[in-house]
């Protein structure tokens, strides 16, 4: 799958956080599993998505906390994960854990982006009323 797929099924995967239904689609561990099948390599979507669902753990909405973004940044690990495959040298562990460096700054990012876009809807949604 090219990177133009990838990111479309990560956009369609995470409607499911608020938008749409809410199944759980967007977890890491069933959107892995859903990106690895769609580029061919189910094993390794499922390796990565458990992973990075394991990252997600850490999860604990309290109060009017905006924790950060956990299941879009563990789509993204998966997403990298499956991009880059099986390079020399590197094994499957290495590979996740050096993109488990990314993961929690992806993650505070991605949720700092949600806040402004909500916040803009929020502008446009006064402005159009």
């Amino acid at each position: 799958m090219n990177s133009l797929g990838s990111a479309l099924l990560i956009g369609a995967l995470g409607l499911d956080q608020t938008a749409v239904g809410q199944v759980l689609l967007s977890q890491p561990l069933v959107g892995g599993a859903i990106l690895g099948w769609s580029a061919g390599d189910p094993g390794s979507g499922l390796l990565a998505g458990a992973f990075f669902q394991f990252l997600c753990l850490t999860d604990l909405p309290v109060g009017a906390s905006v924790p950060p973004d956990t299941a879009f940044a563990g789509l993204l690990g998966v997403a990298g994960f499956l991009a880059l495959g099986h390079p020399a040298g590197w094994s499957q562990t290495a590979l996740l854990g050096l993109l488990a460096v990314a993961f929690l700054p992806v993650a505070l990012l991605a949720r700092q982006l949600d806040v402004r876009v909500r916040r803009a809807n929020r502008i446009w949604e006064d402005a159009t009323l």
